[in-house]
């Protein structure tokens, strides 16, 4: 059986429920901060070296950015479609299409409940 961080440090340590210890937890918290404070610095530094991944990977995390949608285009070659414009022919698609489309990818589309018809208005 595989165990937790804290609980191989409270076993060393002889420490029954070492989170909840409050002499202990105090200081696994802290220290598990620093440690992700300590990471963060190196990731930056990383980055500002020129580590083109780790750039990449910052730049979603901290400023939303993405990759734009690929899609194959004649001899399997890559094209880059906008957004807007796949959302636009997503939008085009019959109800049908639509659904052959997210089967074919394997895309579990949610339930949809029809909503109930429209009261009639009363005179």
């Amino acid at each position: 059986m595989k165990r937790s961080h804290l609980t191989s440090v409270a076993a060393f340590a002889r420490i029954e429920r070492l989170k909840t210890d409050p002499v202990y937890a105090g200081i696994f918290t802290k220290a598990r901060a620093d440690g992700k404070i300590s990471l963060r610095r190196a990731q930056w530094r990383k980055a500002l070296k020129g580590d083109t991944e780790m750039l990449i990977w910052l730049g979603k995390q901290y400023l939303g950015q993405r990759e734009p949608p690929q899609i194959s285009g004649p001899n399997d070659r890559l094209v880059q479609v906008p957004l807007s414009l796949l959302r636009q022919m997503l939008d085009n698609l019959s109800e049908a299409d639509f659904l052959q489309l997210a089967e074919e990818n394997g895309v579990e589309l949610p339930a949809v409940v029809d909503p109930p018809p429209p009261a009639a208005e009363k005179i």
